[in-house]
């Protein structure tokens, strides 16, 4: 289950930024395993959420409501839109944005189980980690020679807008007239 997670969460868009091992293996020791029978909705457009999940076991349906054309007195109809696998991760957008969910998922033809993660534990432990990302972030900026007149709100702005990346030995790290490559600044950590 941990591995299974540890990569989820990796390729998760809203937690792709949620690189240390610490913060990961406490998000993981405080998920709880849920089972849903066929058929069974595990989330429901438009209800609020109240959970972050991974899929373990089964495969879930993704449906979006489709509504009737303006002036039509015609019943709603629903659109599968995705399918969920194992690994696979749902429900933060409603967590981090405070939206209603904006799809219904449920167990397909088969049982499925998934781990979840209360709204106020996902919050938690991603403010923490933000905030510890910060205080490093800014760390790392004050050994910048080139911004040691920055003040201490632009520093923070600045940190925040870090993006780390990683890089093998010999990977080129930006290319001469690549023009994407000039609308970044690079700061080596270590």
């Amino acid at each position: 289950f941990v591995c299974m997670c540890d990569a989820s969460m990796r390729q998760s868009l809203y937690l792709k930024w949620q690189g240390k091992g610490d913060d990961r293996t406490r998000l993981y020791e405080s998920m709880y395993q849920l089972e849903f029978r066929p058929g069974e909705s595990i989330v429901r457009q438009g209800e609020e959420g109240r959970n972050f999940y991974v899929v373990v076991d089964g495969y879930l349906t993704v449906t979006v409501a489709k509504p009737p054309p303006r002036g039509k007195d015609v019943q709603t109809s629903y659109q599968a839109v995705k399918t969920l696998s194992p690994g696979d991760t749902f429900g933060e957008v409603a967590l981090l944005h405070s939206v209603p969910r904006s799809a219904t998922v449920s167990a397909a033809d088969c049982r499925a189980k998934v781990w979840a993660l209360d709204r106020s534990t996902f919050k938690r432990i991603l403010s923490e980690a933000a905030f510890r990302r910060r205080e490093a972030n800014e760390a790392l900026l004050k050994r910048v020679k080139l911004l040691e007149d920055l003040d201490d709100y632009g520093r923070k702005i600045l940190a925040d807008a870090l993006v780390p990346c990683q890089f093998i030995e010999g990977e080129a790290i930006f290319r001469q007239g690549c023009r994407d490559e000039a609308t970044k600044f690079h700061i080596v950590e270590r």
